[in-house]
């Protein structure tokens, strides 16, 4: 009789989870050594040779999921190679950059210093990138070139979009 009700507990409190948070976008900050990467294209590769090689210039720093909602900001930090941290903040709003189809909006912002920011947003050397967000939102990427101990990079964030993909307009602001 207990494992009965620790079953249902737990999924009334998954079903509970789910219906209250709408999934949120996923972001993957990464690194590409621009050196390494032009050595790698000049040689003429083959696809899957090509693909096998770029992943010796290529890093991924990390991937987080963000929170979406009305005026819902997600910054995370990942540290760089030389001690330096790159602050990314994904922020939605329905105030600032209104279209034919939607006022809400999707902004991401990057930075680099020389330790972690509360809000890449507010950063003066930040890369920032806003765009309507609908339904139809597939993918928004920043991106910047940085140096590092002498080496140039290639530093960037990719959030694929995942809230809204249905056959109605979704606001960030509406949770199913």
């Amino acid at each position: 009789m207990l494992t009965f009700f620790l079953s249902a507990a737990l999924a009334f409190q998954s079903a509970g989870v789910t219906s209250q948070s709408p999934p949120g976008d996923v972001c993957e900050v990464y690194l590409v050594d621009v050196k390494t990467a032009q050595r790698i294209f000049e040689r003429n590769l083959s696809e899957s040779d090509l693909e096998q090689k770029m992943a010796k210039a290529e890093k991924t720093l990390g991937r987080f999921t963000t929170t979406i909602g009305e005026e819902e900001q997600t910054t995370q930090v990942y540290r760089l190679p030389g001690g330096k941290f790159v602050t990314v903040t994904v922020f939605y709003t329905d105030e600032t950059m209104a279209s034919k189809t939607t006022s809400d909006s999707i902004e991401v912002a990057m930075a680099v210093a020389n330790q972690p920011l509360k809000n890449a947003r507010t950063a003066r050397n930040a890369s920032v990138a806003e765009i309507p967000y609908t339904q139809h939102t597939e993918k928004l990427r920043v991106k910047q070139y940085i140096v590092l101990q002498g080496r140039t990079y290639y530093l960037g964030v990719e959030c694929t979009c995942t809230q809204g993909k249905t056959s109605e307009p979704e606001s960030p602001t509406r949770q199913n």
